[in-house]
């Protein structure tokens, strides 16, 4: 197995100057979170613990949003200091290191089985993972004969055929027989220029594949790049809601008191009901310390409660239970987020539930830590922003966020 993986991310994004002018390309937001974090999540599902940046063009972005660890993933960095292309750092660190080395396109997502990947390679050989594409033009096309790659067409119309992925397996010592120069090209101006004293093999995935160099693809990649990572639902899952700024809007600086302060969300009755169509169980975790100052009583959340479920069941939703925290924030109660107790009183109710099997929604870091600690999916609600300095403040990000405002 290999641990660690290398990723380029220092490309410019010269085709997507709208969206990423004051970012490196693979920091490009996608439904509200990096690119890259996009990739450090599938590289995690596929053994991966460390990643090693190498990055030149606005690093310090990067550097200052991931940092030394990332969703449990150690993170180090190898510095770019002037342009060197996408084979003349790699080439340096190569020659330092003697071990084989995962590489990594910044730039394109392709989720492949990285670890059946390794099994393939052989001493001497270089892997690079493939993926069959159909009526296109827009990307190179390699010749492969044999089970090896023995040539680089240009973009050309092709009916069918095979593409580079973007993910590269180098092996120990690659670059020991070759003098090459302080920037070069690894595609054009070592696999291609040294194709024919080179083994290279292709490893074939039909994983998903997209690459956001354009705008048509960036816009496409919104929806269908998180969508590779969330879990397949069904009743084994348990679904935690946050209720305020989730399922009903905030009152700034108030508290919902009663039920004709209670208004939904546009569109969360309805997503919630389609989601308690596939899911086990739907439960609703929420602080309510407005109770513990006075503002409101335990009797006028049941009311706000019972209005809530109502009028879900009236469309054919269910939330199954509702658990609160009265408390006031200062005795630091143990059912109030982020502590766990709420969930763990829900597992008591519900036995059935596995918190592995679980997802939480919310739109606050104690929602985000409350799922973290238990080690459910999280997923963050709210604007589409990415907020530099959240990092620094939290112990855990969300693994998605959801988008809208309340």
């Amino acid at each position: 197995m290999i641990r660690k993986a290398l990723i380029l991310a220092g490309g410019k994004g010269t085709r997507l100057a709208s969206v990423v002018q004051d970012k490196p390309k693979p920091m490009a937001d996608i439904a509200g979170l990096p690119f890259l974090h996009y990739m450090i999540l599938t590289l995690k599902k596929n053994g991966i613990e460390e990643v090693v940046f190498l990055v030149g063009h606005l690093r310090e972005v990067i550097m200052d949003y991931f940092q030394s660890s990332y969703h449990g993933v150690v993170i180090s960095y190898e510095i770019e200091a002037e342009p060197r292309g996408t084979g003349g750092l790699i080439y340096e660190l190569a020659k330092q290191w003697q071990e084989p080395i995962l590489l990594i396109n910044g730039d394109t997502y392709f989720d492949v089985d990285i670890q059946a990947l390794v099994a393939k390679t052989e001493q001497s050989e270089i892997i690079i993972a493939v993926r069959a594409v159909e009526h296109s033009d827009r990307y190179g096309v390699l010749e492969i004969n044999d089970d090896r790659i023995v040539g680089f067409k240009e973009k050309t119309w092709i009916d069918q055929g095979y593409i580079n992925g973007g993910i590269y397996m180098l092996p120990a010592g690659v670059f020991n027989d070759f003098d090459l120069p302080f920037s070069f090209s690894l595609e054009k101006d070592f696999f291609e220029a040294y194709k024919d004293s080179l083994h290279i093999k292709p490893f074939y995935s039909q994983g998903y594949f997209i690459d956001i160099g354009i705008p048509d693809d960036y816009q496409k990649a919104q929806t269908t790049i998180p969508s590779q990572l969330l879990p397949k639902l069904d009743k084994s899952w348990t679904l935690f809601l946050d209720r305020d700024g989730v399922i009903n809007t905030h009152r700034p600086d108030d508290y919902v008191k009663n039920e004709t302060e209670f208004e939904w969300i546009a569109g969360s009755k309805e997503a919630i009901r389609d989601l308690s169509q596939i899911v086990g169980r739907v439960l609703v975790v929420t602080n309510q310390q407005g109770i513990g100052k006075g503002m409101m009583t335990e009797y006028d959340l049941d009311k706000i409660h019972w209005k809530m479920q109502t009028e879900l069941e009236a469309i054919g939703g269910r939330i199954d239970r509702v658990y609160y925290c009265p408390h006031l924030a200062a005795i630091k109660p143990k059912c109030r987020k982020p502590n766990t107790g709420m969930a763990e009183q829900a597992q008591q109710d519900f036995p059935e539930i596995s918190f592995s099997k679980s997802i939480m929604i919310g739109d606050s870091d104690s929602d985000i830590e409350f799922g973290c600690r238990l080690g459910m999916f999280t997923v963050r609600v709210g604007a589409n922003t990415i907020n530099k300095g959240e990092k620094l403040r939290v112990k855990c990000l969300a693994d998605f966020r959801a988008l809208f405002s309340c």
